[in-house]
């Protein structure tokens, strides 16, 4: 046992302490990084790089890894995509930033026992329409017009779940409109709440529906359970 002048460095104190300098440390670097990419997207040098994405494939891998996340744990997350393959011409940092951001935010304020589900289809115009919902806590309604503002957060989530930097959602509308689209949110306290990200259809380079046997359903769902 290694010992410190304090006593065992394996002392639960300890160990909490390091803990929490860990996790005060991601949140700093998490809130930094929020920083320096608003602050180059409002001076217009945020370089958008662009690319064909394989969409479904980057969707199916972001609930897969937000199904290892601690605070994942007895939270049911399950992906609905209508497309075996989605190709779009984008950025690909940021469309997975937005994604992960998205993903994140839901899981931090739904409850264990709760659920969060993802889809992604193509709508009539033949836009891409990526939404997240979730059975949290809902964001008040006097809240709800400033929720993507920077620093913009609900008091009664940050009070009842854990505290973020309150840039995610900014950055994620300001990703989107980068690339021609649009972002929404809708929420009912005590219900949960649900984002809707659209891109525009010039972004679709190809795709490919679900091969199902029954023809009305073009549907494929993946339900991923907690690795925990």
């Amino acid at each position: 046992m290694t010992r410190g002048h304090l006593g065992p460095l394996e002392h639960p104190k300890y160990l909490s302490y390091a803990a929490n300098i860990s996790s005060s440390a991601d949140h700093l670097l998490s809130l930094i990084n929020d920083i320096l990419d608003i602050s180059k997207i409002d001076a217009g040098k945020f370089e958008i790089r662009q690319s064909n994405i394989d969409l479904s494939t980057m969707v199916h891998n972001v609930v897969r890894i937000a199904a290892t996340w601690p605070n994942a744990l007895n939270v049911k997350i399950r992906a609905q995509i209508s497309q075996r393959e989605l190709t779009i011409f984008a950025d690909r940092r940021a469309i997975h930033q937005v994604l992960l951001n998205l993903t994140s935010n839901a899981v931090k304020f739904t409850p264990p026992s709760g659920s969060v589900f993802v889809t992604c289809d193509i709508n009539k115009t033949g836009d891409v329409v990526i939404s997240l919902s979730d059975t949290g806590c809902g964001i008040p309604a006097l809240d709800l017009p400033f929720i993507s503002e920077p620093f913009g957060q609900s008091r009664r989530r940050s009070d009842i779940y854990q505290e973020g930097t309150g840039l995610g959602l900014n950055l994620v509308k300001s990703m989107i409109g980068l690339h021609g689209g649009t972002f929404e949110i809708t929420s009912k306290e005590d219900v949960g709440t649900v984002v809707y990200v659209t891109l525009p259809a010039s972004r679709v380079v190809s795709l490919t529906k679900q091969d199902t046997p029954d023809s009305n359903s073009l549907v494929k769902i993946i339900q991923i359970k907690s690795m925990h």
